[in-house]
């Protein structure tokens, strides 16, 4: 009996013990936690800021001086492994979402930091990036009505390729050893899963994708063959407008009177820019990548877009993507710094993508710009064909960024000229080094296939909406809808999570099929 007592009071002790050492546990990655997202909330805003003043000849702070700080911090390989042993015994709830966050944060910088990998994709960005023609090149091979002048281009972009190509070819091999120093099979695995994204569900979705859009695309190819008077079409022929067109929307939208479409567009969905922390700054500046760019100094309260408008559609619509993503990004509504942001890559471009099919609705298209209901009718052909042409493109770039990395040992420039015949169904031609001049290798690695997701999403997220409504543009109605179901959530929930609670249903690639006319998914 006394046995049995002391047994009793043995095993209670080791309970108490268990249940004390699990508090402490959990007081130590709650205070880890507090620790890091103090730290992240000083040092991000602080290289944003740096990086503006960069991009803007600002040359009032020590160049570099956060940024190298910054960038330390998320590469610290100590405090990228106490964040995977946190998750591994924090409790479900809040404060393992955050935890989550921060080791997937740390997992995808754990690699592009590294000295070498770090030099290296530095070096090569500033090469692509002296070459300050390379938008007019691109311009020029996709839109320029004279079909030997979008060659000469496209040669010259494939020349900017050349030079990128052996750097590049090398900071894949470089990304993929130091994945495997971490377990990871390649770049591309250690990518998807810091992500959050199944590489199956991917592969499976693109296979589907180009199924369902092979027929109609097909049609266009053809289409674009008659419209041209060739028999054989390259890449530089595909985004040639219909000559048949008897207007040009591009005179109806100059660069002076966009930021006004803008402004009026979105105030009459609800969102009055006066009144929210979104300040424009319109100017050409050399060291920007794009001609708009987002910059979120702090969120949700210190954002800016840089803007060098030029007239044209192309033009407009990159300013309202970049105007609905900082709209978003002052949207978010949560307390934790961690969670204020986009839950992805793809749900960021997504909550950009709604607002390319807002200007390209047939309501905004007679209200903002007066076009006639057969005009809107040839433009909306038009609308479908290019995005048709465009999935495509991103179904090869997905492809591509994929094999880039899990078949080292192919060429790449044999791995883009098969997908070029097998996605865009286009002849491989003499130009193979284009597939290195895009910025994407160095700025944002394997990122293509959040283009894609943020199509889809959109298409979804449009819908929905439309299923309440008759139309988007000049609906006040539609601020609400956005900011309750799809703004405030922030980084709270991974986005499928969101997506369906949104909408009702997973993601659904049947809507943005529907858009386009094309078959239904196999």
């Amino acid at each position: 009996m006394r046995k049995a007592g002391l047994l009793m009071t043995i095993l209670m002790m080791a309970l108490i013990w268990g249940c004390t050492q699990q508090k402490s546990s959990s007081d130590i990655e709650t205070t880890f936690l507090t620790d890091f997202e103090q730290q992240f909330e000083k040092l991000e805003p602080a290289y944003a800021l740096e990086q503006w003043k960069r991009i803007t000849g600002d040359k009032s702070a020590e160049p570099y001086q956060y940024t190298r700080a910054y960038n330390a911090f998320l590469s610290d390989v100590a405090m990228f492994e106490k964040a995977r042993l946190a998750r591994q015994t924090m409790p479900d709830g809040v404060e393992l979402r955050l935890l989550d966050i921060v080791y997937r944060t740390l997992l995808a910088n754990q690699i592009d930091h590294q000295p070498e990998i770090a030099a290296l994709s530095d070096s090569l960005s500033r090469l692509f990036l002296r070459r300050g023609d390379r938008t007019r090149l691109q311009g020029t091979f996709l839109y320029a009505s004279k079909r030997s002048n979008r060659e000469r281009a496209y040669a010259e972009y494939d020349r900017i390729g050349g030079e990128l190509t052996d750097g590049v070819a090398r900071l894949i091999r470089l990304r993929n050893l130091a994945a495997s120093r971490l377990g990871y099979k390649s770049y591309y695995s250690m990518q998807m899963s810091a992500q959050g994204i199944d590489p199956l569900f991917l592969d499976s979705l693109c296979f589907d994708l180009e199924m369902a859009t092979r027929g109609i695309y097909t049609n266009i190819l053809n289409d674009i063959k008659t419209e041209l008077g060739v028999d054989t079409l390259n890449v530089w022929d595909l985004w040639v407008g219909a000559p048949s067109l008897p207007f040009a929307i591009d005179s109806l939208l100059r660069g002076d009177n966009q930021e006004t479409l803008l402004r009026a567009t979105l105030r009459d969905i609800g969102f009055d820019l006066a009144n929210m922390p979104i300040y424009f700054f319109f100017d050409y500046f050399p060291e920007a990548r794009r001609a708009v760019e987002l910059h979120v100094i702090h969120y949700p309260d210190d954002i800016r877009i840089l803007a060098d408008l030029t007239d044209g559609f192309a033009s407009l619509e990159h300013l309202m993507r970049a105007g609905g993503s900082a709209i978003y990004a002052a949207s978010i509504d949560q307390e934790e710094y961690l969670l204020r942001r986009s839950p992805a890559d793809c749900w960021t471009e997504a909550m950009a993508g709604f607002y390319s099919l807002l200007v390209r609705e047939d309501a905004w298209l007679e209200q903002y710009l007066g076009l006639t209901d057969r005009q809107i009718a040839e433009w909306r052909g038009y609308f479908d064909r290019e995005a048709v042409i465009s999935m495509r493109m991103l179904l090869l770039r997905t492809m591509f960024e994929r094999e880039l990395y899990r078949d080292v040992y192919r060429a790449p420039e044999q791995v883009y000229a098969q997908l070029m015949e097998q996605i865009m169904l286009l002849p491989a031609d003499q130009y193979r080094h284009v597939w290195a001049a895009g910025a994407d290798h160095f700025f944002r690695p394997l990122y293509a296939h959040n283009y894609l997701l943020g199509e889809l999403i959109a298409a979804q997220m449009y819908h929905h909406i439309r299923q309440d409504s008759e139309k988007i543009a000049a609906n006040k109605a539609v601020r609400h809808y956005l900011v309750q179901n799809f703004y405030r959530f922030g980084r709270r929930h991974d986005w499928p999570h969101i997506l369906e609670w949104a909408t009702g249903e997973k993601l659904n690639p049947q809507y943005w099929l529907e858009r386009v006319s094309a078959a239904e998914l196999p």
